[in-house]
């Protein structure tokens, strides 16, 4: 981790301690969206790694899929709906439990 990472984690832990954990998943349109905070910008290498060190996860997007059934007959259901859950960019992330207690053990809030 070099100091440019270690500043954005700062920046993110910031705006993840006064974050509300508990903040339902939101509609927009037909997709829902997990609530997460903002990465900084020009941050894309240092979000990067600390992805790759399990410290932040981008955040994930419910959406639902339809699925036509092509032999359906006659009263048959002609399809139906599936819940999926996709994982999103790095541009809103949240903090993994690993994230949360390094940030913690280490004290970079104070």
């Amino acid at each position: 981790m070099t100091g440019d990472d270690a500043t954005v984690l700062k920046a993110l832990w910031a705006k993840w301690e006064v974050h509300d954990k508990n903040e339902k998943w939101f509609w927009n349109g037909p997709l829902k969206y997990e609530p997460g905070v903002d990465a900084p910008k020009n941050a894309d290498i240092s979000m990067i790694t600390l992805n790759r060190l399990g410290l932040v996860d981008g955040t994930r997007t419910q959406i639902y899929a339809y699925k036509k059934n092509e032999s359906a007959k006659y009263s048959e259901k002609e399809g139906y709906e599936e819940e999926l859950v996709v994982p999103g960019t790095l541009e809103v992330v949240t903090f993994t439990p690993f994230g949360e207690a390094f940030c913690g053990g280490i004290q970079i809030g104070v």
